[in-house]
């Protein structure tokens, strides 16, 4: 992950204020470029826990429906992002991919058809750039005033959207997930959820029971993914190894 320097929607670059925080009861305060990367790098980019590694010896796979990737596919999942959307460390931006395929389709259905059919995401892929932005109202010297935002890999990003959208084609024509789940499903809202819940209500209602509901909001909980643990899941429901690589 590498940092960039960040600018106000005036397009004036902000100069980073003295941060100031506590590492293992002791209070640091950081003044240089340097210091101010190794704080962001500690309270920004904590390390997900460790769980133990999954064994895949005589993973029997079940058979879902995973056919080789179209042409079709790739196509949507490119030209279906906006090409405003800042490009990642290569400078390679949507609007480039668009033109490209336009030009050379058939390399492109070759790259990610054998790529997601063997399951390899390129190393070069993986590489982001983090811009550290600070939240609005908030302290300038404190570290959690501030937020990440990952410029990544356009072309990995194409081969994400595809893969998330066979997960959800999945999640809906099987029952890999809850019937009741809600979240990334298409077609499925908030709107879906709250319609559930009063319904819920206003049937116990109608029978004189009383509702309880409790809501949980697990903080950071996408920074702390496990994941070891993501695969275990994945093994459970015995998806393609080819999306578990």
């Amino acid at each position: 992950m590498r940092f960039s320097t960040f600018s106000t929607k005036f397009n004036r670059i902000e100069k980073l204020s003295i941060i100031q925080y506590q590492h293992e009861n002791q209070e640091i305060t950081a003044i240089t470029f340097e210091q101010k990367c190794e704080v962001f790098m500690q309270v920004l980019f904590k390390k997900p826990p460790q769980s133990e590694a999954v064994n895949w010896n005589n993973y029997i796979e079940k058979n879902w429906e995973w056919p080789v990737v179209s042409r079709d596919e790739i196509k949507e999942a490119i030209f279906s992002s906006s090409t405003r959307k800042a490009a990642g460390s290569d400078k390679i931006s949507f609007l480039i991919l668009q033109k490209a395929f336009e030009s050379i389709e058939n390399r492109f259905v070759t790259l990610y058809s054998s790529l997601i059919s063997f399951g390899y995401h390129p190393i070069c892929w993986r590489e982001a750039i983090g811009a550290i932005l600070k939240k609005p109202n908030r302290k300038a010297s404190l570290p959690k005033s501030y937020r990440v935002i990952s410029l990544l890999n356009s072309m990995a990003k194409t081969a994400e959207k595809i893969i998330a959208s066979r997960l959800a084609y999945l999640a809906n024509t099987t029952n890999i997930v809850n019937f009741d789940q809600m979240g990334s499903r298409k077609q499925i809202s908030a709107i879906d959820a709250v319609m559930s819940l009063v319904h819920d209500i206003q049937l116990a209602k109608n029978e004189n029971k009383i509702t309880s509901v409790l809501f949980m909001n697990v903080k950071e909980v996408y920074d702390h993914v496990s994941c070891n643990q993501l695969l275990k899941i994945c093994k459970n429901l015995s998806l393609s190894r080819s999306l578990c690589s």
